[in-house]
């Protein structure tokens, strides 16, 4: 549903971007996920890319993937 609501943004008046990242884990750590009994399609360490309207703070675009 959010991701929808984003497509669906337009006409946004931002003025300042403030720009983050972040980091998480699914299923494992990376430095454990060769040690998985059975290992999880995409585990790992996962970035989060942010692009936020720093006054509203609404996230108007995202990227996930490796830090890359």
């Amino acid at each position: 549903m959010a991701i929808t609501l984003m497509k669906r943004t337009k006409g946004l008046m931002v003025e300042t971007i403030q720009a983050d990242e972040l980091y998480s884990f699914v299923g494992a750590k990376q430095v454990n996920v060769d040690r998985m009994t059975v290992p999880v399609e995409g585990a790992g360490t996962v970035w989060g890319y942010l692009a936020v309207c720093a006054k509203s703070k609404l996230i108007f675009n995202y990227h996930l993937g490796d830090r890359s």
